[in-house]
Order: structure tokens, then C-alpha cells, then sequence
């Protein structure tokens, strides 16, 4: 580093550093400040964010608003109050607060069924037709989760809409409408397409002039606004290099983006009403969760219209009743907390994937409410669980069980009153946990608290989070198979129909479990999804509680066996052809893509046609190189590697292997 680098460094910290003890010296929530830069500062500095913004408003004023690190490193522009973030799912309480703006027009009955409004909206499972409006709003429509195809991307999807309503079509449902609030991102996407129909207008301009306007959100749109240079970019950890721009066209469920201070700025709406009538308002602040969400215990997922939350539980036990929801984008990560009793509103936004936002503003709330005095900041001592003897009753509930993601074998360690969760991966079942049995009948490890329970026919484990309960797994009934599940019996899948803008892009595997006859899974980002076979080429979803649950199947296609998953097709990886030095590939009629496997290590060099894209896995699906990303070729591969080549019908790529 050259002296005159290092003069300019220490001189950039000095101004930032005058400028942050300025705006602390006048700022009246000093230690609150504080918190903030010290919960921000630990992910920046982790290497999970990129960069981040925050604010904190009192009735109509911004009290404290601040950005953090970079937006664009190559130009050296810091985050500003007015850079544009991606807000992902927090983008619901929009579409909610759509949908009940046109309730007071007049136009539409929360409770009339989505067909009402929407007649094209249909499922595979004639249950639909009992999916009202509100049940879109507050996750209790039973509908799969996500269309993800298409849905996070280096580009707008126009179509998204009309692409999931025809993919809800063939898909089933997964629990009778209106008992359980699973979190479900289709719904709002079916909200959006009933928003369009009903107004004839896009959904981008109804929020731009009935919620954006009027709540003077300036910087807030419907994907990033055309043209606008001042967004938050994000960073690849290990090139430094910028990913691409994300368009998430998911929006009525996450694809707005704004600013911390505009969040802050629409959670005045719940005490300074300036949208809804009276009753249209209570609706938008009143829990509204399915009755069996936690199974009669009160759920952590105490949602309302569009809110996770009406009532966060750790701050309801303090006796302040917060509003709170979370988004997270491929790219980006967010929560809202609205106090309205207090007039306060706290908004968090991070560019990084998979941060974790809800701690860091969690502690900034509480130091927050404490430096108001709204709350003492103590808590009354946790009492020790005390250990137990395992009742008889309860050995009944050894198993197997399942989320949406996992699978899980329970038993029990009499000798030492234990619970002993397993997990499936790669063939087996491992321990997970080993949780201690107490006198309350749950059993903990740390944090973790389960309880068995059960629920007509079916045996569940629930999970408890401050008092709070969730479905921690669902229990899996075991009997004679009908069918065998072979034909999905260690097969590993590629996908074909991917688009060359799609970040949602990824291989899976499919298996049999030889202590769960009639049931296969699939493997998906290092999730196992476990369905119940239907016949010898399809399975079903078999747990009513679980998130982003589909069926898969078995098609043929051209000649080949494919693999239905959603809106996505697969194929097998044992039938693709071996790549060799100079072959061209060239993209088929249908726009399939097109795959080579590797034979031997090499340096693999390829110059794709504009507007296509070069993916490589490794031989356990891991992604090793992929152009959206890594930019250009060439890259080392190694035997077992697959090339895959997306692009437009005719796109032609010629491998090069050195």
C-alpha cells in the first residue's frame, strides 16, 4: 500500500468518523445509535453484507437515519438516505394494503372466494374454490409456497403472473383452506394478479398512486426505478466483483424496492391513518392466523394481513405490541418493526443475502424502547428446566418426521429421559440433537425446546421460541408400500429448462429411504423434500405444515424420461453425452438446455453468444462456475463436472478443452 493510499484512507476515516460523532452528538437516541452502528458494522464486517441502511422515525420525524459502507465500490459511492434497496417480502404488506384499499372502494369482499375476482385462478385440487381473499393474505390458502422459476433474476419477468396462475393450476393443495398459516409467496402473487384484474391497471402503478404518493414515499417502486444509478449493489465475496442487478418479479410478494426512511415513512399509515377507513385499518392490524397454525398454542407466526407478526413476542412480553415483517431477496435482506402506540417505527435493510437482520434489529429496537423508557430493559430470570423421567406415554411419539426441508427420525434414550432427533442426509440418518426431557413435558438442548404432541391422527413435534409455538415436524405415517419408488431411485437431475437470467437455477437428486417405504424425496440445495408416492412415476406432498412444498414426476419427453419439479423439467445426468474438445453445442428449437459431462481435468474455455450463459457443476452439484457471475471463461474442470449451456433457440457454443 503506497503512502499517499494510506494518507487518503486515514483521511476518508476521519471525515466519516467527524460525521458519525456529529450526527451522534445531536442525535436524541444516542446509545440507540450506537447499537445500530455496532449490530450493522458486525455483519458488514463478517463479509455477509455488502453494504446497509437504516432509520428510525417518531410520529412524522426521521430521528436517526444512516448508511453504511459502499453502494458502488468501482466509483467509491457510499449508501445515501435515498439509495434504493430491494425490500423483498416486505413487500406483502403492500399488496395487503392494496387489497384492502379496493375493500373500501367497494370492490372487493375479503371473504368471497379469489375465483370471485380472478376466474382463471384454479389448482388440480377442487378445494380451491374455498380459497378466499383474505386467505391469500394471511397464508392459510393451503397453496404450494413459490413458483420459483423465473422469479429472481438479472432481468424483469413480464409474465410471472400469468406463469403462476398457470402452474397453480396442476398443482394440488397441501391443507383444508383456512386452518393453517404456512408462509406462502403465491398467494400474494395471486393477490397481484386479482389487483390487475380488478383495476386494469398494473400493479406497479395502483401502489405508485394510491400508497407510494400519498405516504410521500419518493424513492420506493416496483423493481428498481429505470434508469436510477443510486441502488445498493452486492458483492461477491470471493471475486469483489458486483453480481448482476436483481429484478425480482415475484412482486407482489417481494419485489418492491425503497429505502429505510420510506419504510419508516408508510408504518405511520397504522397511527396516522392516511389510507383505509377505520375498519379496513383494524383489519390490517389484527392477528389472522389459521386456528391449527401452532396446534392451539399461540404461534410465533401470529400474522395479520401481510405482517408476520402483529404482536412480536419478545416484545410483547415487555407489554409493547410491535408490528414486525422480514424480507429476504437472492441478494438482500430486511425487516420493518412498527410500534403504534409509541408513534415508532424502525426499518432495517441489508445488500447481502442471508443476513441475519432480525437479531440486529431486534437489539435495536430494545435498546430503542429502553432509551424512550418504554421498557426497563430487565428481564425476569429464565428458570431452569428441571429434569424428568420420560412418561410412557410419550415413547409412542418415536418416528419419523418431516418439515418441508428435512427429514427426521425420532427416539428416545430412556436411560438418560432423552430425546434424540436424527436427520437424513446422504443416505442415512445422523443425530442432530439430543434433548433433555423436563418435569413441563418438553425436552430442551440450549434454546431449543420440543414438545410431542398430536392432532387427531397425526403426531407432531412443536417447537417453542419466547413461549411462542411453531411446528417444529411433522409425523410421517408408515405402512406397505403400494409402489416402490424405483424409478426415482438414486438419480441425479439436471435442470433443461432454465432461463440464461434465472439466479433461482438448481440440480437435484432424487431417492428412496429403505425405512420409508412408499415415500422418495428430493434433494435440492442441501434440503430434503419428502413426498408420498401416487403411482410408480409420481409423488405427492405428505405434511400440511411445511413451506414451498410440490409434487415431483416422471414425464417422457423427445424419448427421454424427465423430471417434473414445478416449472421446472430435468434430466437424467446419467444420459448426458461427454464433452469434447471442439464439438459445438447449439441450443435446440424448444430452447432446452443443452449438457456435457466432463471426462478428465482440463481448462475449459468458451465464448458464449450474447445474452446466454455457461453454468459448471462438480459431481456433487455444486456450483463451480457460472458466467452470470464469474464472468469469462476459461475455468478448470474436473472429471465428473457437467457444462450446461443456456441460451436462445439456435445459440451455438464451442467447447474448448485444453
Amino acid at each position: 500500500m503506497s503512502q499517499m493510499f494510506r494518507w487518503a484512507v486515514a483521511l476518508l476515516l476521519v471525515v466519516q468518523t467527524g460525521c458519525a460523532s456529529a450526527m451522534a452528538a445531536k442525535s436524541e437516541i444516542p446509545e440507540t445509535v450506537q447499537t445500530a452502528r455496532r449490530e450493522i458494522w458486525k455483519r458488514l464486517s463478517s463479509g455477509a453484507a455488502s453494504s446497509a441502511t437504516i432509520a428510525i422515525m417518531h410520529k412524522n420525524r426521521i430521528i436517526y437515519s444512516e448508511g453504511f459502507g459502499m453502494r458502488n465500490r468501482e466509483d467509491s459511492l457510499p449508501v445515501r438516505k435515498n439509495t434504493q434497496f430491494n425490500i423483498g417480502s416486505i413487500s406483502k404488506i403492500f399488496t395487503a394494503a392494496a387489497v384492502l384499499l379496493l375493500v373500501d372502494d367497494g370492490l372487493v369482499n375479503l371473504d368471497q372466494p379469489v375465483t370471485t375476482y380472478l376466474p382463471e385462478f384454479a389448482a388440480s385440487d377442487e378445494r380451491y374454490r374455498e380459497i378466499t381473499v383474505r386467505m391469500l393474505l394471511n397464508h392459510t390458502s393451503g397453496l404450494p409456497g413459490t413458483n420459483g422459476k423465473d422469479a429472481f433474476g438479472s432481468q424483469k419477468n413480464p409474465s410471472y403472473v400469468a406463469e403462476t396462475l398457470e402452474f397453480l393450476a396442476a398443482e394440488g393443495i397441501k391443507h383444508q383452506p383456512g386452518t393453517i398459516s404456512v408462509y406462502c409467496n403465491d398467494g400474494f402473487t395471486v393477490a397481484e394478479g386479482l389487483i390487475e384484474k380488478i383495476t386494469g391497471k398494473s400493479y406497479a402503478a395502483f401502489l405508485n398512486k394510491r400508497i407510494f404518493k400519498p405516504m410521500h414515499m419518493k424513492n420506493s417502486s416496483c423493481f428498481f426505478k429505470d434508469g436510477n444509478t443510486n441502488i445498493a449493489l452486492v458483492y461477491n465475496t470471493s471475486t469483489g466483483l458486483p453480481k448482476p442487478v436483481e429484478y425480482v418479479s415475484v412482486m407482489g410478494s417481494g419485489g418492491i424496492t425503497a429505502t429505510a426512511e420510506d419504510l419508516c415513512r408508510y408504518a405511520n399509515v397504522l397511527y396516522r391513518n392516511r389510507l383505509f377507513s377505520d375498519g379496513s385499518l383494524a383489519e390490517y392490524m389484527k392477528a389472522q392466523y389459521g386456528a391449527d397454525t401452532a396446534l392451539g398454542v399461540l404461534p410465533g407466526f401470529n400474522c395479520g394481513l401481510g405482517w408476520d407478526s402483529v404482536s412480536a413476542k419478545r416484545f410483547a412480553d415487555e407489554g409493547v405490541t410491535i408490528l414486525a415483517k422480514n424480507g429476504g431477496t437472492q441478494q438482500f435482506s430486511s425487516q420493518l418493526h412498527a410500534i403504534p402506540a409509541h408513534q415508532l417505527s424502525v426499518a432495517l435493510i441489508f445488500a447481502g443475502e442471508g443476513v441475519d437482520v432480525g437479531n440486529a434489529i431486534d437489539e435495536i429496537t430494545q435498546a430503542l424502547l429502553k432509551e424512550r423508557g418504554i421498557v426497563t430493559g430487565t428481564t425476569a430470570a429464565a428458570v431452569a428446566p428441571t429434569r424428568g423421567t420420560i412418561p410412557e406415554e410419550l415413547l409412542a411419539y418415536a418416528g419419523y418426521y418431516a418439515t418441508g426441508s428435512e427429514i427426521f427420525k425420532i427416539e428416545f434414550d430412556v436411560a438418560t429421559s432423552q430425546m434424540i432427533v436424527k436427520s437424513f442426509a446422504d443416505g442415512v440418518f445422523t443425530q442432530k440433537y439430543a434433548l433433555q426431557y423436563n418435569t413441563d413435558g418438553c425436552f430442551y438442548q440450549a434454546a431449543l425446546k420440543l414438545k410431542p404432541v398430536s392432532q387427531g391422527t397425526t403426531n407432531y413435534i412443536l417447537g417453542y421460541k419466547y413461549d411462542a409455538g411453531y411446528v417444529f415436524a411433522e409425523g410421517i405415517a408408515t405402512s406397505a408400500a403400494e409402489w416402490s419408488g424405483e424409478a426415482f431411485a438414486d438419480r441425479k437431475w439436471l435442470y433443461r429448462n432454465g432461463s440464461a437470467y434465472d439466479f433461482c437455477l438448481f440440480p437435484s437428486q432424487t431417492g428412496t429411504i429403505s425405512e420409508l417405504p412408499g415415500y422418495v424425496y428430493l434433494k435440492a440445495m442441501g434440503t430434503y423434500m419428502l413426498c408420498r408416492l401416487q403411482s410408480a412415476e409420481a409423488a405427492g406432498m405428505c405434511v400440511s405444515h411445511g413451506r414451498d412444498i410440490l409434487g415431483i414426476s416422471l414425464l417422457s419427453s423427445n424419448g427421454e424420461t424427465r423430471l417434473k419439479y414445478g416449472n421446472f423439467r430435468f434430466s437424467d445426468a446419467k444420459t448426458i453425452q461427454l464433452a469434447v474438445h471442439g464439438d459445438t453445442v447449439t441450443i435446440g428449437s424448444l430452447g432446452d438446455n443443452e449438457w456435457r459431462s466432463v471426462g478428465s481435468a482440463a481448462a475449459f474455455g468458451c465464448a458464449p453468444p450474447a445474452g446466454s450463459r455457461i453454468i459448471i457443476l462438480t459431481s456433487g452439484f455444486t456450483r463451480r462456475y457460472d458466467s452470470l457471475f464469474n464472468g469469462a471463461t476459461p475455468v478448470s474442470v474436473e472429471a465428473g463436472d457437467y457444462i450446461g449451456f443456456m441460451g436462445k433457440a439456435s445459440d451455438t457454443f464451442q467447447i474448448g478443452l485444453q
